[in-house]
């Protein structure tokens, strides 16, 4: 991992993450800066090897920033 020159840390993608205790796993797929991130997510108790797709898009407004989740691919349950 390096620095770009505003001390943010910066990395090759994909990269993988855990959160939530190792309950939810994932790859970053994409990062546009400012605009969106894209994810692949797998729950624990999901079939094994199916993830879904999770998009975080944002969006500068006169508030402040809006932030739009979506996740396609969730198995049923």
């Amino acid at each position: 991992r390096d620095r770009d020159v505003t001390g943010v840390q910066t990395c090759a993608l994909p990269i993988s993450f855990e959160m939530f205790g190792g309950n939810v796993r994932g790859r970053i797929l994409t990062v546009e800066e400012d605009r969106k991130i894209v994810q692949l997510w797998r729950f624990k108790h999901w079939p094994e090897g199916h993830y879904s797709h999770v998009t975080f898009t944002f969006e500068q407004t006169e508030e402040g920033t809006a932030v739009r989740v979506t996740q396609k691919g969730v198995p049923e349950e």
